[in-house]
């Protein structure tokens, strides 16, 4: 399965009801709190991605050597982990992984009593980790580095904390939803926790499971996987899809997806059983928006704007070009293969203009980038057919997202 070739019958209405994956996000946060409980709990609905199947395997793995593969989320919050478990741990990862920074994380660790050497290059994985006791109240990190590394020390703080762990987080902060959402299940499973400006209160303690009902912690649907739905209906003649699960009260900061696309003329209605996102009259031209929060909306919002004919400057992608792939170098290129012109990137930003109707590439490089995958593939409503390499990396958090497709009556095959 090398290639994937998507097309949409040209004028066909968009409708139906998808069921979302278990948030990716969410289920991870909650597995390790699982792990770090003194209690037992059940997790339903946890996310079918690889990434959570591979933590799951992980955190119950007896193994010395560790290996994340291709997961951010895995390997940053295992460094924390296992920096507290005994014994010494080999932690490595695939090669787009082992050219990842992990340097602030481990630093941070070690000025907390981690034992933590990098086996290779120093700033780097693979990670050699020796498991003894943490302490420490005070700790200082710059904002400006993926929210994992932070939720990565917050997890583990009320077992190291003398009363009371004090992170300050200095300069601008990047995805500071996701750290809301770290918070959020913290106090869910009864740790005390306060954010006030530039610091982070957490109180010293241990995880719980007095606050669930009948023992239990049910995942909600992922919104950061809504993000290619609503692209999908922006490009669309005609949308209606009900996503069951969502709600306005999420955990999630990338609920925020509706506003975004809300800007573009896509309408969300909420209701007792989900959403409904239908398409509405796209009078807007060019856009301006920025992304600092909501990394992981960005490909949905830029392909949908390309293949709608929305001229864009997308600010704020300070992190992108350190995740599965490079994503601001992913996405130029494949712009360029959309026929979009006037391509500007730049360190944390990227602008186009026009798009063009035809397609100047006949097989789009998935970049092993499941969001790049997904985002391309969407594209096909409005330029007929489009075929993209290596479509297995979906399952990073979509595993379904081939099938959901087919089910909105997109052809699909694989060759």
């Amino acid at each position: 399965m090398n290639q994937v070739h998507i097309k949409y019958p040209k004028g066909r209405a968009l409708r139906g009801i998808i069921h979302l994956p278990g948030s990716k996000s969410i289920s991870n946060r909650c597995l390790m709190i699982r792990a770090l409980c003194s209690d037992s709990f059940d997790i339903e609905n946890l996310s079918a991605a690889e990434d959570t199947k591979k933590m799951q395997q992980l955190l119950q793995s007896g193994d010395a050597m560790i290996d994340a593969g291709d997961s951010g989320t895995v390997m940053r919050f295992l460094t924390a982990y296992y920096a507290t478990r005994e014994g010494t741990h080999i932690l490595n990862g695939s090669s787009r992984m082992l050219q990842r920074p992990i340097g602030p994380l481990v630093e941070a660790l070690n000025k907390l009593g981690a034992s933590i050497e990098y086996a290779s290059r120093n700033g780097f994985p693979p990670l050699r980790i020796k498991g003894q006791k943490l302490q420490g109240n005070n700790l200082s990190i710059q904002g400006d580095v993926s929210s994992q590394f932070i939720t990565a020390l917050l997890l583990l703080s009320p077992a190291f904390a003398k009363d009371v762990f004090t992170l300050e987080i200095k300069g601008n902060i990047v995805s500071k939803p996701y750290i809301d959402m770290t918070l959020g299940l913290m106090r869910k499973f009864g740790v005390a926790a306060d954010w006030n400006g530039e610091l982070i209160e957490v109180f010293s303690g241990t995880y719980s499971n007095t606050n669930l009902t009948d023992n239990k912690y049910v995942v909600e649907p992922d919104w950061s996987a809504s993000a290619f739905w609503y692209q999908a209906a922006l490009l669309a003649d005609e949308a209606e899809i009900h996503l069951p699960g969502l709600n306005r009260e999420s955990f999630q900061g990338d609920r925020i997806v509706a506003d975004y696309f809300g800007l573009l003329g896509v309408k969300t209605e909420y209701n007792d059983n989900g959403i409904t996102i239908t398409k509405g009259k796209t009078t807007i031209k060019q856009c301006i928006a920025d992304f600092s929060d909501v990394p992981d909306i960005v490909i949905p919002f830029v392909f949908g704007c390309a293949a709608a004919q929305i001229q864009l400057r997308a600010n704020g992608l300070y992190t992108l070009r350190i995740k599965e792939s490079d994503r601001i170098d992913a996405l130029v290129k494949s712009l360029q293969g959309l026929g979009t012109e006037n391509i500007h990137p730049e360190k944390d930003a990227l602008s186009f203009g026009d798009t063009g109707p035809e397609l100047i590439t006949p097989l789009f490089n998935g970049w092993a980038d499941h969001r790049i995958i997904m985002g391309l593939a969407m594209t096909a409503i409005r330029k007929g057919e489009v075929s993209i390499s290596n479509p297995s990396h979906v399952s990073k958090s979509y595993p379904g997202f081939w099938d959901d497709l087919k089910k909105m009556g997109f052809l699909v095959s694989f060759g």
